[in-house]
């Protein structure tokens, strides 16, 4: 669709000029996307039909044709979707006003960062305007005591003050719920009612950076770029305003204006934009929830939701929440590797290793690594509390810390649930934690499906799994996979969107890789 330039460069940057979104450009998208999806719908149901070439490279060519068909038509229904709710986002009937959360993931949580700067948005007729921008801590003195949440969250997170600080309310992954809490929060300290909440971090920066060029604004002397933004705005400001917080909100609040002044001016490549922020989306650094559940549920089709409950009878994700109130995590590397035994009664046995490697200096002299609240932890202590949420329906049998038997803390994560453990790991040392599962009728209609749902940690984590048949069977893995010579099935990659893994059973040995097909992206 972007190759092909359906509006024109002139009508992409009438999608946003002026500060307003163009509703009248959006409605020329809607009937661009009509057009596009008409002239791919032949070609999807040519391809459908082709009959099955007998040479491999043709054959491996038609499967990855059909499947790139088959996500654009999606993305492209999708898209038509959201199109339909926008223009009422937007206010196109009336004012709608979100809270807007700037998270950091160097200091992290499950829903992707702590949140040090919030502002509040507002819509008018496509116009947006930020009407404030503020330190989180500015609401801290307003609110007092917990709010209301879903009965599972507050048994997991209440006692953590999830319903009672603003710094905490987004310790679970699920999007949906952290935004209900903080609106809660939001009208009970201000007596004012929104409509929603925009959460971003630094990585949304850096890819609107990569679309405006680069920006430079007084008080950090340095040109930001997409390259630098991230460390820039994880890293060095926090050295260079150590002890100053109000100069470095002041520094955040005159690059987002000159942003802005940048997108309201149209000097921005839309197609660069649209691509970055479709990065930004895929790896659950941007997400939207608001109150309109018609319009909810065409953001969360776009992947914009921030919900893993979407994909709860396959889910397993890995994600931790700092305790150290330190920025340590800008020096945190993850990698996953899970193993999967499939036994003939279609059950799973599963063990999920993950590697955690604290990269942090040991000298401690980076203010990063210093905690600004508790002065008695080691500098570059990273201490966490480590999930791991499994799918709906699976039973966690151990969980051990560098091979000693541990006892975690299991609770409802939503519709699944997670062992939760505290995790202290010291600047420069590295440790495994082992998670042990079975999961019951794990094999469905002959395949056995896996999702990753990944966290927006500074960076993100590696992932292998490995999938053993039962005797007499064999795999086909998906797309990329490699077949071992013990009749395993393996895939790795870096987990930067959701990823959802099938495996197909077949009955006799096999070759144990085939094109079962990897599906990437929101159902």
């Amino acid at each position: 669709l972007q190759a092909s330039d359906p509006l024109g460069a002139d009508g992409w940057r009438a999608l946003y000029a002026g500060g307003a979104v163009g509703l009248g450009a959006l409605a020329e998208l809607s009937a661009a996307l009509d057009e596009a999806r008409a002239t791919l719908r032949p070609a999807a149901r040519s391809l459908a039909a082709a009959p099955e070439p007998h040479l491999g490279t043709l054959s491996s060519a038609l499967v990855a044709a059909r499947s790139r068909l088959r996500r654009t038509l999606g993305g492209l229904s999708r898209a038509q979707a959201l199109l339909e709710v926008l223009p009422g986002l937007l206010g196109a009937t009336g004012v709608r006003r979100y809270f807007l959360a700037l998270q950091s993931p160097s200091e992290a949580r499950g829903g992707g960062g702590l949140v040090g700067v919030y502002a509040v948005l507002a819509a008018d007729r496509g116009r947006l305007e930020i009407e404030r921008i503020d330190p989180i801590r500015a609401l801290v003195p307003r609110l007092r005591g917990p709010v209301e949440g879903p009965r599972w969250f507050a048994a997991a997170y209440g006692d953590l003050l999830g319903l009672s600080e603003w710094r905490e309310a987004n310790l679970t992954p699920v999007f949906p719920v952290s935004s209900e809490v903080l609106l809660e929060m939001y009208e009970v300290s201000t007596g004012e009612r929104l409509d929603g909440v925009v959460a971003l971090d630094p990585y949304v920066l850096a890819q609107v950076i990569g679309a405006t060029g680069p920006l430079r604004t007084h008080g950090l002397e340095l040109t930001l770029t997409r390259d630098n933004a991230e460390r820039v705005l994880l890293h060095d400001i926090y050295e260079h305003y150590q002890g100053r917080e109000m100069a470095q909100n002041s520094y955040l609040k005159r690059l987002v204006a000159r942003v802005q002044h940048r997108l309201e001016a149209g000097r921005f490549d839309p197609v660069v934009l649209a691509r970055g922020l479709e990065r930004a989306i895929a790896g659950q650094h941007l997400k939207v929830y608001v109150r309109d559940h018609q319009a909810q549920e065409a953001l969360a089709r776009l992947g914009l939701s921030g919900d893993p409950r979407r994909y709860a009878a396959s889910l397993q994700m890995v994600f931790h929440n700092n305790f150290a109130a330190n920025k340590v995590d800008y020096y945190l590397r993850r990698s996953v590797t899970t193993q999967v035994q499939l036994e003939a009664d279609g059950d799973a046995l599963v063990t999920v290793s993950i590697a955690l490697d604290n990269r942090a200096p040991a000298s401690g002299t980076s203010v990063l690594t210093r905690s600004g609240i508790r002065r008695s932890l080691l500098p570059g202590l990273n201490q966490m509390t480590l999930h791991t949420a499994v799918p709906r329906g699976a039973e966690i049998s151990a969980l051990y810390v560098d091979g000693r038997p541990a006892r975690p803390t299991v609770a409802r994560e939503g519709p699944t649930i997670a062992a939760s453990q505290v995790i202290e790991l010291p600047a420069g040392t590295s440790s495994v934690v082992d998670v042990l599962y079975r999961w019951p009728r794990a094999v469905r209609d002959r395949s056995f499906e896996l999702t990753l749902f990944p966290q927006a940690t500074v960076k993100p984590d590696r992932y292998l799994v490995e999938v053993v048949p039962p005797p007499g069977h064999h795999l086909l893995g998906p797309a990329g996979a490699q077949g071992r010579a013990d009749g395993s099935v393996a895939v790795e990659g870096t987990l930067t969107e959701v990823t959802q893994l099938r495996f197909a059973l077949r009955p006799g040995s096999g070759p144990g890789v085939a094109r079962s097909g990897a599906g990437r992206g929101p159902c």
